[in-house]
């Protein structure tokens, strides 16, 4: 997790929550709603806060390999994760609200049956736009990217490779700076290739105008900055891009002096019950 909002107290999120027992899933797609469950103080002065995931997701049973798409179903569940930060300074009383029957207890997963309103009722859409990312460097005066992390090898990797950095880039509808503002592109691109400049990207829309307003569409990928145009994935999303798959085409519109205009010709599937009208 990392802020990624110079605004807000916004993190963008990548982990993989691994199950080591129950039944297997794979194809899965879908949203979580997160909520505070409990924190406090362990005995070992370490900060918790337990965070209650709500989970929905399409599940295909580990039984074939291949589906037909029939045996699609749409599964809810909750899961806890407990998350702490060391603070030695924090010696008061303990917390503790997960009990030990809690601990013993079982994963419940109801199946959702007739795929309800967020799953669009059987009214999924796809649809084509286009933004415009307005990207700083990290040398522009008003810089919205910072380096953030390296490896041992980054000074002397010709792709320098390891480096990680943060941005939180301002999204227009047109390629000029002043064209309308439509929200922030946020999140995570990662040099990880030793060879080529190729950057693993974990990125956020997030449009606070505009029709898709309040809701986010996530980007993730592979990104070989030297070619004229660059495919990456359409990873879902939230709002009107719950369950949302597709792809997206990024091409540099322009390029001066520690300023990139890069252009997202985005192709994906959304929900039409929630937002029948979808114009830029």
């Amino acid at each position: 997790m990392t802020s990624a909002d110079v605004a807000n107290a916004a993190m963008a999120m990548s982990y993989n929550v691994v199950f080591t027992s129950g039944a297997g899933m794979r194809s899965g797609a879908g949203y979580a709603v997160l909520s505070t469950y409990s924190s406090g103080v362990r005995e070992d002065s370490s900060l918790y806060t337990v965070i209650e995931y709500t989970i929905y997701s399409t599940f295909y049973p580990l039984v074939t390999i291949y589906s037909s798409g029939e045996d699609v179903k749409l599964l809810k569940f909750h899961i806890l994760i407990m998350m702490s930060s060391l603070l030695p300074t924090l010696t008061s009383k303990i917390l503790e609200t997960l009990s030990a029957d809690a601990r013993k207890q079982d994963l419940v997963v109801k199946e959702v049956t007739g795929f309800p309103d967020s799953f669009c009722r059987g009214k999924e859409k796809f649809i084509n736009f286009r933004v415009f990312v307005q990207d700083l460097s990290v040398n522009h005066p008003n810089t919205t990217t910072y380096d953030v992390a390296q490896a041992s090898i980054t000074a002397t990797s010709k792709t320098g490779f390891g480096k990680v950095r943060v941005i939180d880039d301002l999204v227009t509808a047109g390629p000029a700076a002043n064209s309308k503002a439509l929200g922030r592109l946020q999140g995570l691109l990662t040099r990880a290739d030793l060879n080529t400049i190729g950057i693993a990207v974990n990125l956020n829309f997030y449009f606070s105008a505009g029709p898709f307003a309040g809701c986010t569409l996530s980007i993730l990928g592979r990104n070989e900055i030297a070619l004229a145009q660059r495919e990456l994935t359409v990873a879902g999303g939230t709002g009107v891009f719950r369950f949302a798959r597709g792809y997206a085409i990024q091409k540099t519109n322009s390029t001066i002096t520690n300023v990139s205009v890069l252009d997202y010709n985005i192709y994906t599937t959304y929900c039409a019950t929630i937002n029948q009208v979808v114009k830029m």
